[in-house]
């Protein structure tokens, strides 16, 4: 909308771009990417989205599209038995730092891994 100023120019209503301005903004902020957090998961410490795994039963499992890194938590000293899953068919991305699992040993009667 164009007004006429007291000092005779014409002048353009922003009232309406402020408040685009500030809706635009609030929508920019809402899109953004999850930020990468911390978090325990059994013996593992995991950082990255947490909708990438989950974990239960000593088992943590990364689902398709996961960019993760994995560490051992504070407090878990030596090896561990938890183990680490991909999901079928999933592709993903995982850093390992300084993770320390111990597998399963042979199965002596049939030869294969348990």
């Amino acid at each position: 909308m164009t007004r006429r100023s007291a000092h005779g120019c014409d002048t353009e209503d922003h009232q309406g771009a402020g408040v685009a301005l500030a809706l635009g903004a609030l929508l920019a902020v809402s899109a953004a990417p999850a930020v990468a957090r911390a978090a325990t998961a059994g013996a593992f410490e995991v950082t990255g989205d947490s909708e990438g795994y989950s974990y239960s039963d000593g088992v943590l499992t990364v689902n398709d599209g996961a960019d993760i890194a994995v560490s051992m938590a504070d407090g878990a000293t030596g090896l561990t038995s938890d183990r680490i899953v991909v999901a079928e068919g999933a592709t993903t991305t995982i850093t390992l730092d300084g993770v320390n699992i111990t597998g399963p040993g042979p199965d002596i009667s049939s030869g294969a891994l348990a």
